[in-house]
This record gives structure tokens, sequence and C-alpha cells, in this order.
């Protein structure tokens, strides 16, 4: 705050932001105003300023500012009095002439703040303690600033920082139904508030979120928003890397190109594919990448297999024959996914048959007739952790493991559904189970 605003507030009697004290013989009533600015009830997100010196008139009370008055100034600070602390400037100024010690208090980003166990706040030009419902209101603006960290606003970027076509062409789609977009004529900054990815206030500006998932460059305001993959030749972390590569950009581009990078690392050797999803959008989406690029996978891997030039070099087929697809982790009631999970759910068939096998489109089919539906396994919640405990397969956890009461029925239903699923994989690939 400069010179020319400080004379501006300290001629100005009637302002609400502003405090004057001809010495500093009330330290508690000093404190008390410091309190109240911290407190900010009336929400201006502008310091307060106690101007030390000065007449309630605004007049000049020829107090000496010394430098031991300015050390005792600043230990309201930090002597315990106040709590949390507040954050607070103290510095000599010359206004008008006028030798003064100015305490700067700016609000503070946890309120309630209490000076010896009180909430002082300010009503008007005066100082008051906080009612039961101004002590509420004040919590309230703690926790509506105490926001999770993915919708966090970033205020080094700006609207323009977002891919617009990608959040209505590829997010909007698949997280909001097609009436709702059809209805729906807002301009495209309250569609990005609505969904979390702008925040309102103080100014519109892209959260974590937005930036994540539909930011143009995410590394440039989240630098660790990349994904970086290592192929390492050999099996400790320490051993020499084979190939590398950083894989930037928005969420759903990350997860396509991740998608690839693995696949292809992973799938040549591989005569059959079969695909785990999840019903939610990232699944969906990854679903739609994978079919076109296993096909040029294959297609690429057959015209390397006839450059093969050692002829006795035995080479996989490349076959990669998708064979159906696994819906995981949905919560069920009464033996059927809950509807939440259920649309997404829906959308499945449909995508599997258009995107990896490269059917006309059907939308008749669903999880209950596709036979490429090879199972739903439901999620197991706390069996999960209890396996990972353990170090065994969810079906074979016993009481010792602390698969007891109710935990007993769930491991038996996890061990039928997973052998019902090897059965099935084993007769589509032609192996036989012992």
């Amino acid at each position: 705050m400069d010179d020319r605003k400080l004379e501006i507030f300290l001629k100005d009697i009637e302002s609400d932001r502003v405090e004057r004290k001809s010495s500093i013989t009330e330290r508690n009533k000093i404190r008390q105003a410091v309190c109240a600015f911290a407190n900010d009830l009336p929400n201006h997100r502008q310091p307060g300023v106690i101007f030390i010196g000065a007449n309630d008139d605004g007049g000049c009370a020829n107090f000496s500012i010394t430098d031991e008055l300015l050390r005792t100034l600043a230990d309201i600070r930090s002597d315990g009095n106040i709590l949390p602390f507040p954050m607070m400037t103290v510095q000599k100024k010359t206004l008008g002439g006028c030798n003064l010690a100015v305490i700067i208090v700016y609000p503070s980003e946890a309120p309630p703040v209490r000076y010896k166990g009180q909430v002082w706040i300010r009503v008007g030009p005066r100082r008051a303690i906080a009612t039961a419902e101004e002590e509420r209101r004040l919590a309230e603006k703690r926790l509506a600033k105490d926001l999770p960290f993915d919708i966090q606003p970033v205020h080094s970027a700006t609207l323009e920082d977002l891919d617009f076509d990608l959040f209505r062409l590829v997010y909007l789609p698949s997280s909001v139904s097609v009436e709702i977009i059809e209805e729906n004529d807002w301009p495209i900054a309250e569609q990005l508030t609505s969904l979390r990815f702008a925040a309102v206030e103080p100014q519109s500006a892209p959260t974590v979120l937005g930036i994540l998932v539909s930011g143009k460059d995410p590394a440039q305001f989240l630098p660790g928003a990349y994904i970086q993959f290592l192929r390492i030749d050999g099996l400790e972390l320490t051993d020499p890397i084979k190939d590398q590569k950083e894989i930037g950009g928005p969420l759903p581009d990350q997860l396509k190109m991740l998608d690839e990078t693995l696949q292809m690392n992973i799938s040549i050797a591989s005569d059959y594919v079969v695909v785990p999803l999840s019903p939610d959008l990232f699944s969906l989406q990854g679903l739609r990448n994978l079919g076109p690029t296993l096909r040029r996978w294959r297609r690429e891997w057959e015209e390397r297999l006839t450059k093969n030039p050692v002829s006795d070099l035995k080479l996989p087929s490349g076959r990669m024959e998708p064979v159906g697809y696994i819906v995981m982790q949905h919560s069920e009631r009464l033996d059927r996914p809950v509807k939440a999970y259920g649309r997404w759910i829906a959308r499945i068939p449909d995508v599997y048959h258009t995107a990896v096998l490269n059917e006309n489109k059907d939308e008749t089919i669903s999880v209950k007739n596709d036979p490429y539906c090879l199972i739903l396994l439901k999620h197991y919640r706390s069996l999960i952790p209890m396996a990972q405990e353990a170090r065994k397969p969810i079906f074979y956890l016993k009481p010792a493991d602390g698969a007891i009461g109710a935990h007993v029925k769930a491991v038996q239903a996890s061990y039928t559904d997973f052998q019902r699923l090897a059965k099935e994989i084993a007769d589509l690939t032609g192996v036989t189970l012992s």
C-alpha cells in the first residue's frame, strides 16, 4: 500500500478499514483492532490499517516513533495472544508531515481469529465481539477457502489457457447427458464453473482440475503434470534405462498416449487381448483409442514379420485378438450395479463393438446380451486392502487374514466370480485348465 493511499485512509474518518491511536497506552485495543481486521467480517478482502500517532480526526498527535516502539508493535503478531497468528506489517511513515507507525493487517485465510479467546470484528468504524451467528459466518469463510487441491484456482492462469474444444467435444458429452447439453445455452465460462473447471472468486480462473483435464499446456502451471515412462534393461530400478518417454498434455491425451505406449511394449507378444474397464469417462475414452491402435499395431507388426533378417529367429505372431472385456469396481445393490455406475456400464458394449471390433453401431446391445462381456466384477471394498496386507488374492483370504463374519461370504463369492472368469477366458483362447 503506497503513501498516497495511506494518506487517503488517514483522513477518511468514516472508513471501517481504518483505526487511529494517538499512542500505544491502549495496547489491548490495538490487539483487538488487529484481530478484527484479520477476521474481515465485511469481506472486503483488503487489508485494514492502524495508525499509531494520529488523533481520531486524522490529525497529528506528535507521538514519538522509535525503533523500540516498532518492535513492540511487531511483537503483537507472535506474542501468542492472537491466534492464529495474523499476517501484518509494521512500518514508520511520514504522512502530511506527521510521523506515524503504520500497522497493515491482511485478512486471514483461516478465520475466526481470536484475541485471548474472543473473536473481534469490525461493525462499521468500531470494534465489537462477534455473536455466535457472526462466528459461524467466519467459520464458513474458512471452509469456503479450505478447498480440496483439485478445485483450488490456479491464479497464474486464465480461461484462455484451457482448450475449449477438448472440454466441449470430449469431456462434456461424457459427463453430462445429451439432453442437458442441448437445452443448456450457458456461456462457456459458466459451464466450466458448474463442473469445477473454473473458480468464480476472487476472479474467474481455471482450477487445478481444469488445467489437468483440459489445459493447453498443464505443465506450464503444474510442473509435475506429466507421466514418465521408463523401460529398464533389467529387474532393478538402478539398472540401465533402455527407453524412456515423457508424456505431457491434458489428461485425456496423456491417458491415450500412455495406453498406446504400454500396449506397444506389452501386447506385441500377446495372442489375445482382454480389456479391463471401470465404469467411468476415462475407460470409455481409452476404449475408443484402443481399437484403432490394436489394428494399427497388428498391421505394422505383420509388415515387420516379413522383414525378419534372421530366418530361424522365432518372433511372436502379434495376433492381439480381442476376446472380450471385464467391467470392474462398480457398486451393487440387490445384485445390480447402482444407477450412477449403470449409466456408464450401459455405454460400454456399443463403444467396444464400434471402436475395438470395428462393427456398425448397435444401440440394442447391452452387457446382459453381449457375448464379449466376460463378467461384471463388483467392487470388493474392504477385501482389497485385506488381500494387499496378506499378500494373496482376495479369493484365498482366510479368517487368520481378517476375513471373518460377512467377509467369509464375500471371499466365497469372489472365488466363484474369478473361477467363472478364468473358465470363460480359457474357453475362448483354447487353454486347458488343470
